[in-house]
C-alpha cells in the first residue's frame, strides 16, 4: 500500500466504533423527536399542561446536546480530521452540535409559556400563547430531527470511508513482492 494512502485512512477499529456511536446517538435523537409531543391525539394543546414534564424535555435535550458537543470535540482532536472523510464527518458533527444546541431554548420557551399561560385572563392572549408554544415545541423537535439526520450523515461518511479500507487492503500488483527466480532445472533422483 502506498504510504500516503495509509496515512489518509482512519484506523478501521476507530471507524467501526465511531459509526456505532453516531448511529446510537442518531437513534436516540430520532426517538426523542417522536416521544416528546406537545399536542394530544386530537391535535390540540392539552388543557392541563405540565411545566415539570415540559421542563424535563429541556434538561434531557441539554444532556443530548452535551453528548453531541463532546463527540464533536473528541472527533476534532483526532489526527485524521485532515483527510476528506475526517473533514466531512467533522462538518456533519458540527452541524449536529449547532442544531442540538438550538433545540434547548425552544423547549425552555415552551415550558416557560406554561407558567405564563396560567396568569393570562384573556382567552385571546391564551390562544396566541398556545400557538407560540406549539411553534416553539415543533421547532425544538425539528432541531432534534435534523440533529439525528446530521449524525446519520456523519456515520454514513465514515461507512463510505470504511469502503476505502477494503479497496486499499488488497496489495496492488506493483506492491506485491516479486517471486524468487526458479531454481536450476534438473532432475532429482
Amino acid at each position: 500500500m502506498n504510504p500516503s494512502y495509509h496515512r489518509e485512512l482512519i484506523p478501521r477499529e476507530d471507524v467501526l466504533r465511531l459509526i456505532d456511536e453516531f448511529s446510537a446517538m442518531k437513534e436516540t435523537f430520532a426517538s426523542k423527536t417522536e416521544q416528546w409531543q406537545l399536542l394530544d391525539r386530537s391535535g390540540r394543546v392539552p388543557a392541563a399542561l405540565s411545566f415539570t414534564e415540559l421542563f424535563q424535555h429541556v434538561t434531557d435535550a441539554q444532556e443530548l446536546s452535551r453528548d453531541v458537543l463532546k463527540a464533536t470535540t473528541d472527533f476534532a482532536a483526532r489526527p485524521h480530521i485532515a483527510n476528506p472523510a475526517g473533514r466531512d464527518t467533522l462538518a456533519h458533527l458540527s452541524t449536529a452540535s449547532f442544531l442540538s444546541a438550538h433545540a434547548v431554548p425552544h423547549f425552555a420557551q415552551t415550558a416557560h409559556a406554561v407558567l405564563t399561560l396560567r396568569r393570562l385572563p384573556d382567552p385571546t392572549d391564551q390562544h396566541y400563547l398556545k400557538n407560540e408554544m406549539v411553534i416553539d415545541h415543533a421547532t425544538a423537535r425539528n432541531y432534534l430531527l435534523r440533529t439525528s439526520q446530521s449524525l446519520r450523515d456523519a456515520a454514513q461518511t465514515l461507512h463510505e470511508h470504511l469502503q476505502l479500507h477494503r479497496f486499499f487492503s488488497a496489495p496492488a500488483l506493483s506492491d506485491r513482492p516479486v517471486p524468487p527466480p526458479p531454481g536450476p532445472k534438473g532432475h532429482s533422483r
